[in-house]
Formats: C-alpha cells, sequence, structure tokens
C-alpha cells in the first residue's frame, strides 16, 4: 500500500509537471528553471556522486581528466596540469579562464580576468576601484577582446597572470596605464581562497601597498548561454564550508536586460581583430633533415630553428618570413650553424683540448685559473685556419649570395671572432654565475650591411618601467653601431609627447618616419606574441630590421617580492601568530627547501592532530597552523585555539601555557569560534572524544 502511494503520487506530480507552461526567460536574457528541473536537479547529483564514486576508485589520469573527461565530479591529482593553461576543445566558444576578484577592508576593490579563446583571441577584464583615487579600467574598457596573444598563458593586454606554484601562489602583474573612470556548457572549474598583495603606482599619484581577500577560479568551459543559479557557498576561515540554499538576488533587477553587443555605448559598432599567425619555431621533426648542414639561409625553414642557428639566427630567420606584411626589409644573408662550430672543434685537436682543460677547471671550481684558460681558448680560435670543408661551403655561400669573393677572407676572421666571444673570460663567468651551461655551440650571422642614413633601436615597451602605454626609441645618424655601443648621444624618444625644436636640435627621423617605424614595431611584437627590442636602420626611404629580440628586463622581481615571494596567505583580518616555540627550533630565516619540506610536514602534522582530536577542518594544500612571513614561521594561534574549545579534554589556556607559556586573554573563545564555524555542542565535542580515543 505505502508503495502504491508513493509511486501514484510520483506520476502524478509528473503529469502535472508536464501540463505546466514552459518557463520563459525573463527580460528574454536570464533563463528560469523549467518543468524538470527537479527532476534535472535530482539526476544531475545521482550523475555527481557516480562519475565522483568512480574517480576515486579508478585512477584517471590528468590528461584524461582535462582533455577528455572534464565535468562535474571529475578530479585530477595531477595539481600541475590542472593549475597550467589547458587545451581548449575545438567548440567554438572554447574557453580557458582565470579569474581572480578581491576586496579589502578599506573599501577598495579588484576584478581581475583573463579567458583564452582560439586563434590568439582572449577576453580580459579589470576594474580595480581605490578610495581616494576612483575606479581605473583597462585601456580596451569597455571592449573585452585582446587579438594577437601569445596563446600559451595567462597574458594578454599588458596582464599577466602566472602560476608560481600550483595551488598556492600565482603572479599577478600589469605594466599598461589604466584608464581613470572618475564618474564614478560543460565544464571543469574550481575556486580558492586567498590573499592578493604588492605595490600599486598610478601616475600622478603616492604608490601604495595594497592586500585583498581574494578568490581566484579557474575555468575550462564552453557556454554560450546566460544562466541565472541559485548555487554558493561560505567557508569560515577555520575551514568549514556550508552551502548556500537560497538567495534573495534578481539579477536582471541589477544588471537589466540589455544583451551584449558589438556597440560600444557611445561608439560606432565595435569588430572584433583578427590575429595574425603567431611566429613559431619549426618542430623538430620538420628540421630533421637539416641537422647536418653549415650554412643555413634565412629563407630556410631550418634558419627559424634556435637549435639549429642559435637565438640570433632564428628570430632573423622568422623576421624574413613577415617582412612583406609589415611593410619593413631583413637584409639578406645567411647563418653558420651550431654544427659548423662544432666541426671545426672536432677537427682542430688543440682547440678541443683548451676548451676541454677550461671545463675542467670550470667543474673543479678551479677560479683562479679561469681567466688565462679563457685567454688560452680565445686565442686559440682565432689561430685555429677553419677546417678545409667548412671553408669552402661558407666561401660558396658568400659568393652565392653577396656574388663577390674581396672580403671572403676578412669574413672568415670575423667568424672566428664570432666564436672566440662566447669564451671570452665575461662571457664564461656570467655563465657560471647563472647556472647556465658552461660550453656552448656558437651560431654565426653573415648579412648584408646597410649604408643608412639613420639607425638605431627601438622597445615596443619601455624597458624600464614594462608600460605598454610607451615606447622607447634611440635613433642617431649613420651606423646603429653608435647607438649600441653608446659611443654617440642618440636622440631618445618615448611616449607620445611633442617639443618644438630649432633645425639645430631636429631629431633624425620625421614624426611621420617615427610613427611608421612605431607601426612596423607593433606589428613585429603581435606576430611573435611577446615584447621586443627591434634594431633597426633606415635608408632611401626604407626600414630595414636588423633584429627583434625579446625585451629581457621585465618581469623582474624587486628586492620586496623576493622577500615575500614564499609568504602565506592569511584567511581573515584576526590571525593570530606567533614566534613562540617554533622561533627557538627555527631562530633564523627558513631557506626554501626547508620550507617546502619541514614546514609543511608540521603544518600537515597539526592539520592531521586537529582533524583526529578535535573534528578540526584540514586543507590539502593551503596551510593552515605553520605560516611563513619573509622567511620565518609562525604558529597561527587560532588554530591552537580551535583544538582547544572543540575537544572535551582539554582548553584554550593550557594549549597557550604549552606553546607560550602565558595566556592569550586577548584571544577570546568567542573569536574563536566565529573563527571555526558553527558551534560544537557537548554531543559534538563527545562524539570526537570517543572517536579520537577509539582511533588510538
Amino acid at each position: 500500500m505505502f508503495w502504491t502511494v508513493v509511486i501514484s503520487s510520483g506520476i502524478i506530480v509528473l503529469f502535472w509537471k508536464i501540463l505546466q507552461p514552459k518557463s520563459r526567460a525573463i527580460l528574454g536574457v536570464y533563463k528560469q528553471p523549467g518543468r524538470f528541473y527537479q527532476l534535472k536537479k535530482f539526476a544531475f547529483w545521482v550523475i555527481f556522486q557516480i562519475r565522483h564514486y568512480k574517480n576515486s576508485k579508478a585512477k584517471v589520469s590528468s590528461k584524461d581528466v582535462l582533455d577528455k573527461n572534464r565535468g562535474y565530479g571529475s578530479g585530477s591529482d595531477d595539481i600541475q596540469r590542472l593549475e597550467s593553461v589547458c587545451p581548449l576543445k575545438e567548440n567554438a566558444y572554447a574557453l580557458d579562464a582565470v579569474y581572480f576578484g578581491g576586496f579589502n577592508k578599506d573599501g577598495a576593490r579588484l576584478a581581475l580576468r583573463i579567458g583564452r579563446r582560439h586563434d590568439r583571441h582572449a577576453e580580459i577584464w579589470m576594474v580595480l576601484e581605490i578610495p581616494g583615487i576612483g575606479v581605473l579600467q583597462h585601456p580596451v574598457h569597455p571592449d573585452t577582446d585582446i587579438a594577437n596573444t601569445n596563446g600559451v598563458d595567462f597574458s594578454a593586454g599588458g596582464l599577466k597572470l602566472e602560476m608560481i606554484e600550483p595551488m598556492k601562489r600565482w603572479k599577478v602583474t600589469f605594466n599598461v596605464f589604466f584608464y581613470l573612470d572618475i564618474y564614478n556548457k560543460h565544464q571543469t572549474h574550481y575556486e580558492q581562497w586567498g590573499e592578493l598583495k604588492g605595490k600599486l603606482e598610478v601616475e600622478g599619484y603616492d604608490s601604495q601597498e595594497l592586500k585583498f581577500k581574494t578568490v581566484r577560479d579557474h575555468s575550462i568551459e564552453w557556454n554560450n548561454d546566460t544562466n541565472w543559479s541559485k548555487v554558493g557557498y561560505l567557508i569560515y576561515p577555520g575551514g568549514e564550508v556550508l552551502s548556500v540554499s537560497n538567495v534573495d538576488l534578481k539579477l536582471w533587477e541589477v544588471a537589466g536586460g540589455d544583451t551584449p553587443s558589438n556597440k560600444n555605448k557611445n561608439g560606432p559598432e565595435y569588430t572584433p581583430k583578427e590575429s595574425l599567425t603567431l611566429l613559431k619555431e619549426p618542430p623538430k621533426d620538420e628540421i630533421v633533415n637539416l641537422g647536418a648542414k653549415w650554412t643555413l639561409d634565412f629563407s630556410s625553414n631550418g634558419c627559424c630553428s634556435s637549435r639549429l642557428v642559435g637565438g640570433k639566427g632564428a628570430q632573423l630567420g622568422m623576421l624574413s618570413t613577415i617582412e612583406k606584411k609589415i611593410g619593413a626589409v631583413v637584409p639578406n644573408g645567411f647563418c653558420i650553424t651550431l654544427k659548423a662550430f662544432k666541426t671545426q672543434i672536432d677537427n682542430h685537436q688543440v682547440l678541443k683540448a683548451a676548451i676541454e682543460k677550461l671545463e675542467s677547471a670550470l667543474r673543479n671550481e678551479s677560479l683562479n685559473e679561469l681567466q688565462p684558460l679563457c685567454t688560452d681558448v680565445v686565442n686559440t680560435i682565432l689561430s685555429c685556419p677553419l677546417y678545409d670543408e667548412l671553408e669552402s661551403a661558407v666561401g660558396s655561400h658568400i659568393t652565392q649570395i653577396f656574388g663577390e669573393e674581396d672580403f671572403i677572407l676578412a669574413v672568415f676572421e670575423s667568424v672566428k671572432k664570432c666564436w672566440a666571444s662566447a669564451f671570452t673570460y665575461q662571457a664564461v663567468e656570467y655563465r657560471r654565475q647563472h647556472g647556465q651551461p658552461f660550453i656552448v655551440a656558437v651560431g654565426v650571422v653573415i648579412q648584408e650591411m646597410v649604408k643608412s642614413e639613420v639607425s638605431g633601436v627601438l622597445f615596443t615597451r619601455d624597458p624600464v618601467s614594462g608600460s605598454s602605454n610607451r615606447m622607447t626609441l634611440d635613433a642617431s645618424y649613420g651606423l646603429g653601431e653608435v647607438v649600441v655601443s653608446g659611443k654617440a648621444n642618440p636622440d631618445n624618444g618615448s611616449g607620445v609627447e611633442e617639443t618644438e625644436t630649432d633645425a639645430s636640435t631636429e631629431c633624425c627621423l620625421s614624426d611621420k618616419n617615427i610613427l611608421r617605424l612605431c607601426n612596423i614595431c607593433i606589428q613585429v611584437e603581435q606576430y611573435f606574441g611577446s615584447p621586443r627590442d627591434v634594431e633597426w636602420a633606415y635608408a632611401g626611404d626604407q626600414f630595414f630590421l636588423l633584429q627583434a629580440r625579446p625585451i629581457t628586463t621585465l618581469d623582474q622581481e624587486t628586492e620586496d617580492e623576493l622577500l615575500h615571494e614564499l609568504d602565506d596567505a592569511l584567511v581573515s583580518d584576526k590571525e593570530w601568530l606567533t614566534r613562540g616555540n617554533i622561533g627557538e627550533m627555527m631562530p633564523g630565516a627558513v631557506s626554501p627547501l626547508t620550507s617546502s619540506i619541514f614546514q609543511i610536514a608540521i603544518d600537515k602534522a597539526l592539520q592531521s592532530y586537529g582533524q583526529i582530536a578535535a573534528g578540526a577542518y584540514s586543507s590539502k594544500y593551503a596551510i593552515r597552523n605553520l605560516y611563513m612571513f619573509a622567511y620565518h614561521l609562525f604558529i597561527n594561534m587560532n588554530h591552537v585555539g580551535i583544538i582547544g574549545i572543540h575537544n572535551i579534554y582539554g582548553i584554550k589556556e593550557q594549549a597557550e601555557l604549552n606553546l607560550l607559556g602565558e595566556s592569550l586573554p586577548g584571544l577570546t573563545t568567542e573569536e574563536i569560534r566565529e573563527y571555526a564555524g558553527r558551534h560544537k555542542t557537548f554531543l559534538d565535542r563527545l562524539w570526537i572524544f570517543l572517536k579520537y580515543t577509539f582511533e588510538q
């Protein structure tokens, strides 16, 4: 009888749902629960539990989770892969997005997001509200589309979100000017709470140290619908998580019913830009047959590979593929490969012995012998003639490209000088101090010289501040060597400011040509997907590109960043930290190695004890008990207090006396309860005590 009533009631409810009219989206945008919402909700819960159970029992590779098996209930133990840039599905709406949203007690608020899309596109949100300054927005706001990203990381429009340590540390940098607003379907998704802190510099205002309580979100999804859901959760600082069952926010009353369009509020129709093809080195399998070559033309696919010709040659090879597209010329030339240098060494035993002797001194740390040995290698390289077959190949290539033979011997000597430059004392010592390989192969570029009227360098970003709002240009009459070597004081300009000058101090480039050069270099940056240091020459109303290397001074850590790079996030403004006890064990600064072993081991042990003895909540990734600040360890007394008040046999003051030799009256039991979460009754604590007793 009972089951008859239950089944009959279910059938009646089902038919009642079927006969209900289909729900309409509010304002035509916000979809509402349909007829079978509750049924779908139950089915979703069942599927979620099944997938979660299967995933816990069978080891699913992280690649399957991210590439094939995305969705609710799936998981991955490979947090390095999960936190990294994820592959985009072939769906047109595929998205890989990272979001940071933060606030602080002073009223500052922050929203950052980069969403990777197909074809080198990205969506970017960036809004920062600072009391006393106003609302700062990204320069493209209200547009969100950025074209010509590098497509390989979370960077776009000057904003870069960089994962330093999975599930623990990210670095956020932004080196572009802000706009100041004075008017005041299936996905893998996870969130983390933490702390975002750093330095903000806005032109015209004093720099500020900011600290935000922050949520970070990583979504790998595709969806082109606007849905409205009543979901959420509440996390207490102690780690307890409570589900949100309902919300009174009605999004349509806040945002209205306007659907997004390709039109700015007060501007013309907006058409997203098409991304250029990203310049990349050819894959290894495409150049395997060129590995034995001694010379390669700029037009050769192999000349785009640093494995074959070195970094400078590869940059010129890639530049040659786009010269017609950007309205500039790469002077004709070819590269002598790394293989050629190795051949030269193998065919001169005296040179090989000199290099081996230098390498032995480096490995044995005989640093007092380093300078004379470097000098010996340099002199040996210069004194050894080119290997016969190598000399013939290089000479033939010079004749083939330039059609002249008068300067071939001079070129041979210059090639040996290039090889020797890698073994000067300064070059070897630099590599040793920076942990780079001691002995390296050297590629050489042989290129037609431009009889330039004006030459110089252009940085597509300010090399000092890193701002993409400012390009820096150095130029002088004649050959560019005087600019690169510092033998002349070049004309220098940055930004877009203009000043009137008389004829005697007139810039060596006209305003028109400066803008023309800047447009060329912007295209170069877009093709490479990163800021560039461009060497250029100008002759006969034509710009020539001589080099386009990455700017190496960007994203360098400041002293303050290095001091606090391993700091742990505080989850509230009411943390009680102490050096007591731990300061006796670790009185000085803690090394990264010690932190990665000792700190994590002790914290996990304390988390495990708190979970068993007091029902405290543990975290798989976050530090809860032993915090790092400026390379010093601190005990979190809030979690010590949780263990004290949530077990039946201990008290807060006893734990404090054991650790500090004194109690902390300022840290009250009520504050600890607010920090921990829901209050545990006597029966809760008794149950925890019994579980702890029998498990022992």
